[in-house]
Order: C-alpha cells, then sequence, then structure tokens
C-alpha cells in the first residue's frame, strides 16, 4: 500500500514538473524575438540557394517560391518571407546566392 502511494506521488510530482516546464518553454518560445529581415538575407549571402529552401519554415514554403532570369542572367528566386514581403534571390549558375533585393511594403 504505501508503495502505491509512493509512486502516486512520484507520478504527481512528476506530472506538475513536466507541466511547469512546458508553460516556461511555451513562454519563451512566445516572447523571443524574430531575425530581422535584412540580417537573415545578408548572413545568407555565399550560401547555397538549395541549402536556404531545406530550412524548414511556417511561412515561405519553398513549394510557393517563384523563379525568373533577371536582366544580369542570373537566376532569381522569390521567397515570400511573410504577407507584403519577399526576398528575391539573386544566384550564379552553381547555385550560390550572390545578392538579394527585399520586395513589398512591409520588408522592415
Amino acid at each position: 500500500m504505501t508503495d502505491a502511494i509512493n509512486n502516486h506521488k512520484i507520478m504527481r510530482n512528476r506530472t506538475y514538473f513536466l507541466t511547469t516546464i512546458s508553460i516556461i518553454i511555451s513562454l519563451l518560445g512566445c516572447s523571443i524575438s524574430m531575425m530581422p529581415i535584412k540580417d537573415y538575407a545578408d548572413i545568407a549571402v555565399g550560401d547555397s540557394i538549395y541549402n536556404l529552401m531545406s530550412i524548414p519554415r511556417v511561412y515561405g514554403d519553398p513549394k510557393t517560391w517563384s523563379k525568373y532570369v533577371n536582366s544580369n542572367g542570373n537566376c532569381v528566386f522569390a521567397e515570400p518571407v511573410w504577407r507584403n514581403c519577399e526576398i528575391h534571390w539573386a544566384v550564379d549558375n552553381h547555385g550560390t546566392i550572390i545578392g538579394y533585393k527585399l520586395v513589398g511594403s512591409e520588408c522592415k
């Protein structure tokens, strides 16, 4: 009987602990700010567009990206970041990001 009571207390304490940890993680996740879009873009220059496309994201899934060729003959991938904001990645023949342009009124 004592073992059953002790096991119940241990399970109850474990549940309280896990609930508390989950709440803390949720609150921290909501309070962490996103990196400014320009900083994100600056960091990506020189990386492979295909590496960038493989990163999981909530908005702007690579399936929704558009692709076109600019006047310099470079391929450009348009990544929707959020509503009214896209990053147009200029990419060389090897798939390396050589530049970008922020397009949209909400790109801050």
